[in-house]
């Protein structure tokens, strides 16, 4: 088994419906516009990535969503004490490879998104053969304030 830590946002779960939801719509966009043979695969848990260790974070918006390679990725900026934290939540990865090479992604009304309130947590993921566990081993909730 492979384990790593990692620094993570993780969502309020107000905002994790909107973003299952956003997430439903843009694989439902994706398949009916897609090419035969080419599947994808919802990814969970969503984790804002890419976070240096001991991050402070007073804000977090989701952006845009794009491809990244064989993933779908929803991007995020994080506002911290030295300027912005350009992360991303992965929300989808590519099975088969088929001749349609580029998914439309749809423009969506969802986004940007700001999360008023979410955690910073510092998360374990053990890595098995069939799937990837994770375990938070401490996390500190945060509650952004409204800006105009």
């Amino acid at each position: 088994m492979d384990a790593r830590t990692e620094t993570v946002i993780i969502p309020h779960p107000n905002e994790l419906n909107r973003i299952a939801e956003l997430q439903r719509q843009i694989l439902r966009d994706v398949q009916a516009h897609t090419a035969g043979g080419e599947v994808w695969l919802p990814l969970f848990p969503p984790y804002v990535r890419g976070l240096a260790e001991n991050a402070v974070v007073s804000a977090c918006t989701i952006t845009q969503a794009r491809r990244d390679g064989d993933r779908i990725v929803l991007d995020a900026e994080a506002a911290t004490p030295t300027g912005t934290a350009h992360l991303t939540l992965p929300i989808a990865q590519r099975l088969a490879i088929a001749t349609h090479d580029t998914p439309h992604l749809p423009a969506s009304d969802a986004l940007p998104l700001r999360l008023p309130v979410f955690r910073i947590a510092r998360v374990a993921f053990t890595q098995t053969e069939t799937r990837t566990e994770w375990t938070v081993l401490e996390s500190k909730w945060v509650k952004t304030k409204k800006t105009n």
